[in-house]
């Protein structure tokens, strides 16, 4: 497993009032804890931002834990998990995130193209 929540230690460091790791794996989130006393352990304010979160995405708004609105959400490796024939797109996705943001914020993935050896 190699989820370390660098991302979310970069906005807060950056200076974002709340920054929230969310993962429905708790193994992530609790080897995401344990980084995070390594990359920012002299920085309270940036420690202070960040909430590292066990749940889905897609009930974001049933847990006071982290629920937006968000000026930004960014994925890195939770869309490529997903089927493509999984029911969440055409539309689950879109408004899990308008949903997340209030309307108002942006939803930006990054996304990794790997060519295939054969």
């Amino acid at each position: 497993m190699r989820r370390r929540g660098y991302d979310v230690f970069a906005f807060a460091l950056a200076g974002a009032a709340v920054s929230v790791g969310l993962d429905i794996i708790p193994t992530a989130i609790a080897a995401a804890k344990a980084e995070q006393q390594r990359v920012i352990p002299d920085n309270p304010t940036a420690a202070a931002a960040v909430r590292l979160v066990t749940g889905d995405f897609f009930m974001h708004s049933s847990s006071e834990d982290y629920a937006g609105p968000y000026d930004i959400g960014y994925d890195h490796t939770f869309l490529c998990a997903l089927h493509p024939g999984a029911s969440v797109f055409g539309g689950g996705v879109t408004k899990a995130a308008r949903e997340a943001s209030g309307g108002g914020g942006v939803f930006e993935g990054m996304v990794w193209c790997h060519k295939h050896a054969h």
